[in-house]
Parts: C-alpha cells; sequence; structure tokens
C-alpha cells in the first residue's frame, strides 16, 4: 500500500504554449507516493510495449490536446496494462523503478507525482547509484503530455540540467539550467536563467545520507 509524504509547495512558472495552458495556477500543491520493497514486480525492459493510438477525427478539447489512447502495457497479448510499482531491468548494470496507474506514468487520479529512479553500477562488485530521474505531475496538469528529466543527477551536484520532454516522441521541447540544494526531508530545485521557480519532492529513497 501507499505511503504519502507530506505535501511540497511547486511555485514554478509552467510555461505557456498550449501544451501547459491547462496548468491555468502557479502555485500547486502535490504529494509523492513512496512504495515498500514487497509491493515490487520485477519485469525485463523488452516484455514492455508502449501502446500509442491517436483518433485524428475527433475534435481536439479546448485545452489543444488530441483524443487517444496512451499506456505501457506488456507485450504479449493480449496487451495488459502495466499497473502497480515495477523494478524494470534494463541490462545487467542498470534498472528503473517506477510506479504504473492504469498504463500510464502520470498519476490518473490525486493530486500525486511519479518520481522514477534509474540506477546503474560502473563494475559488476561496486554499488548500484541513482544517476537519472524523471518526473511526472499528476495527468490534471500535463495530460499525460510532458515529463522532466534529468540524466546528470547527483546528489552532490549543485548544478544539474533539467529537459522538459514529449511523452509520447521523447522528443525535448525545453532545457533548464537548475540549482540543486539537499535539505533535511527534501530535494529542492530552482530554476534560473531564462526560467524562474522552484519544486522540490521527498529525497528519502534518493539522496538519505546527509
Amino acid at each position: 500500500m501507499p505511503i504519502f509524504r507530506k505535501p511540497f509547495l511547486i511555485d514554478y512558472k509552467f510555461r505557456t504554449d498550449t501544451i501547459m495552458k491547462k496548468a491555468l495556477l502557479f502555485l500547486l500543491f502535490f504529494t509523492t507516493v513512496v512504495y515498500s520493497q514487497q509491493d515490487t514486480i520485477q519485469i525485463r525492459e523488452r516484455d514492455i510495449i508502449y501502446i500509442h493510438k491517436e483518433y485524428p477525427n475527433e475534435p481536439e478539447n479546448v485545452l489543444d490536446f488530441k483524443h487517444g489512447t496512451y499506456y505501457y502495457a506488456l507485450c504479449k497479448s493480449p496487451h495488459e496494462r502495466l499497473e502497480g510499482f515495477y523494478k524494470v531491468i534494463i541490462d545487467d548494470s542498470s534498472f528503473y523503478t517506477c510506479f504504473f496507474d492504469q498504463g500510464l506514468k502520470s498519476p490518473s487520479k490525486g493530486n500525486e507525482n511519479n518520481i522514477i529512479k534509474y540506477y546503474r553500477k560502473k563494475q559488476s562488485d561496486a554499488k548500484y547509484e541513482i544517476y537519472k530521474l524523471d518526473i511526472y505531475f499528476p495527468i490534471f496538469v500535463t495530460n499525460n503530455e510532458t515529463y522532466y528529466t534529468t540524466d546528470d543527477f547527483s546528489c552532490n551536484n549543485r548544478k544539474i540540467i533539467v529537459r522538459n520532454v514529449y511523452t509520447h516522441s521523447n522528443q525535448i521541447f525545453d532545457t533548464y539550467q537548475v540549482k540543486q540544494k539537499i535539505k533535511k526531508k527534501d530535494i529542492e530545485w530552482t530554476f534560473y536563467k531564462r526560467s524562474k521557480g522552484k519544486f522540490s519532492f521527498p529525497k528519502k529513497n534518493i539522496c538519505d545520507c546527509p
């Protein structure tokens, strides 16, 4: 069962293109769901398929989103949507952990965000370390259209590069420079230069060491 952490504040000013017009408020509260190890389902990345079907004949809604069906599923037929917390094996030296909600990485209900952690080890006898984070906000914010990612993550980095990526094509929409601060309970990202704002998320199981 999920364990809910206290809400954290996002005061990041969302971009004003058509995809983010849905985010009408600049101040939003979210929670992060943390799952215990006993809930984990192990699977290989090659056994996952991304179902992406658009319905071009249907009119776009008032927020300029196309109607369609998008979800992650098992490759075997019928394509069963992924549901729950998974450890996805990429190869012998790397994997990621991810919560899937009805086949989506963006939570479809409530105001929880989803943090996907990527682990790898440089040598066979080395410890796994987190090197990448993907952050999916609730579906009512992004409509599963975009997510934020950094592939140079380290708890020791004070400055990192964060990208905003289209979910369905994995194309980069924008790139941000971010100052990272490890606080007592949270990791705080502050956007600077071209974009201003900040948001934070729990550091538990990411940067546990002081």
